[in-house]
């Protein structure tokens, strides 16, 4: 019943984390025994049109996640504006578009020699808000009045999701910016040039040193060179590893919750330190590369504190994927429908 499978799963993208798993557990039981007394009084399996019917009956998978969670949360003013069909959507698209804004809005405002406080940031924010707020009630409107949710096709449901699967095209992406980073760290000939062309393009070649370095690596950061080196190492050997065998094991799982709380700690400490670039006093006209230092430093100090946030959130994913993991594992209904 691959179609149901992917119905449920879908489902479940809509539903609070905490409810998820008994009301897929509950909706799997009535959608499956719907089958079977379809399949009883027919005498003959289901051919897929007729489960495909059977389906677009239970409603969109939106509209059903939102008739099991208990939370109605409505945005209104007057009348309602977003529904709580697409209320939990909107929620989370707005927090997201909202920290993007204000990170963003704050590195710039730093390059410039702005200063960045809740007043310089509100007006960015607000904007968003009014943006994100006026597509969803956009949205509200339509469904009210085409019925945007009822025209809906189960074929076009994303197939089921097996969430032990690495994805060997992730793998080689993050394998691509590891290695870069890994040839600057080094020193390579070369490699920071070619990194900043690939960012910059012609423009690179206008902050190319002819001799010596116009920025320096403060000495705090060189106090971690190794260690971070080491990190970028082990990271590499993961994602090498990953993308010959393309299947989480709980003793992998294991082994990148360590090298990520190690990194966490690491970077707790480099946040610490400070700046990472200086300008290099003994280099002629190095002042021209005042703001590239302060745009670099500032996308770091930014970059370290949202990279410790992530991780630490990745960290508790894999903590609850591994104890979610089965002693033995084999494919089955259940285990696919853990996403």
């Amino acid at each position: 019943m691959q179609l149901v499978d992917r119905y449920l799963q879908q489902v479940k993208r809509f539903l609070p984390a905490e409810q998820r798993d008994d009301i897929v557990k509950e909706l799997s039981a009535n959608i499956l025994a719907e089958v079977e007394d379809r399949e009883a009084s027919l005498g003959r399996p289901l051919t897929e049109d007729e489960q495909i019917a059977m389906l677009q009956q239970q409603g969109s998978p939106m509209v059903v996640a939102g008739r099991y969670r208990n939370d109605q949360r409505s945005f209104t003013f007057g009348r309602v504006i977003i529904g709580p069909t697409i209320f939990p959507i909107y929620i989370k698209i707005l927090a997201l578009n909202l920290t993007i804004t204000v990170v963003v809005a704050s590195i710039v405002m730093s390059t410039l020699g702005m200063h960045v406080g809740i007043s310089t940031l509100c007006w960015p924010a607000v904007l968003q808000f009014t943006i994100i707020t006026a597509v969803f009630a956009a949205i509200e409107q339509s469904q009210k009045k085409f019925h945007l949710f009822d025209t809906w096709n189960p074929r076009a449901l994303p197939p089921v999701k097996d969430p032990l699967k690495i994805s060997r095209g992730n793998t080689l992406f993050e394998m691509f910016f590891t290695v870069l980073f890994l040839l600057c760290w080094l020193r390579v000939p070369g490699a920071a040039f070619a990194v900043a062309y690939m960012f910059l393009g012609p423009v690179a070649s206008y902050f190319s040193p002819v001799s010596s370095s116009p920025l320096l690596v403060t000495p705090a950061w060189q106090f971690f060179y190794l260690p971070i080196l080491i990190m970028v190492l082990l990271q590499l050997c993961e994602q090498g590893l990953n993308f010959a065998f393309p299947r989480w094991t709980r003793a992998r799982l294991l082994g990148r919750v360590v090298r990520s709380s190690l990194g966490v700690l690491l970077v707790v400490y480099l946040f610490r330190a400070g700046d990472v670039l200086l300008i290099n006093p003994d280099v002629h006209g190095s002042g021209q590369y005042v703001p590239i230092a302060m745009l670099v430093n500032q996308s770091v100090h930014y970059s370290l504190l949202l990279g410790a946030i992530l991780s630490v959130f990745q960290i508790a994913k894999q903590l609850f994927q591994i104890l979610r993991l089965p002693a033995s594992p084999s494919p089955s209904h259940s285990a696919t429908m853990a996403i």
